[in-house]
């Protein structure tokens, strides 16, 4: 039986995909949820104590160039399989995101940020792999502050996707920006 939990701001909610024809459906990447750094301080404790060097980091580089208020926001999924859960998040922010390919002159949106999967037992983190994803989240209130549409893209066919892949213990990321595919943005960890 595999579980994939999102968490929303207001909560969580659990789809458990125990029939094998349901499991096949469930290789599909799924649109990662997002959260701000503040919220998640609260609503998800454990997913705030996987970044919270960063975010310590970030918010002392903001406070020393007189800045209360940094934009950061995670972008999560969770997993449970085989009796472990995998989280796994991408995070913007400023200090530690390059968004380079995001320029003036560039028609990409996204931004290179930190990104990493942990592998959880109880309420501890076991393990963490660390690498680099494409944050792109084009919802309403987003961090990136994109147009809506029409002038902007689709939330529905834009954001940064996760992937459980059982048979290689690893998390595939990808990321669409109005429904095509950006390969320099796929990225597969190993668990």
């Amino acid at each position: 039986m595999i579980n994939l939990r999102l968490a929303a701001l207001a909560g969580s909610i659990t789809l458990a995909l125990a029939s094998p024809a349901l499991s096949a459906e469930f290789g599909k990447p799924v649109m990662m949820q997002a959260v701000a750094v503040k919220t998640a301080r609260q609503s998800n404790p454990l997913l705030y104590k996987l970044w919270s060097d960063l975010i310590n980091k970030n918010e002392e580089h903001f406070a020393s160039t007189g800045h209360s208020n940094p934009p950061e926001s995670i972008l999560f999924n969770e997993y449970s399989s085989a009796g472990r859960t995998i989280l796994v998040s991408t995070i913007f922010l400023n200090q530690f995101c390059d968004a380079g390919p995001n320029s003036a002159t560039s028609t990409a949106l996204y931004a290179s940020c930190p990104l990493r999967v942990a592998v959880v037992s109880g309420a501890e983190i076991q393990t963490v792999k660390n690498a680099k994803a494409c944050f792109l989240d084009a919802r309403p209130g987003s961090v990136l502050d994109l147009d809506p549409p029409p002038t902007g893209p689709d939330p529905k066919t834009t954001g940064t996707y996760s992937n459980l892949v059982t048979k290689g213990n690893s998390i595939a990321i990808s990321t669409l920006q109005s429904g095509h595919a950006q390969p320099e943005c796929a990225v597969t960890v190993p668990f």
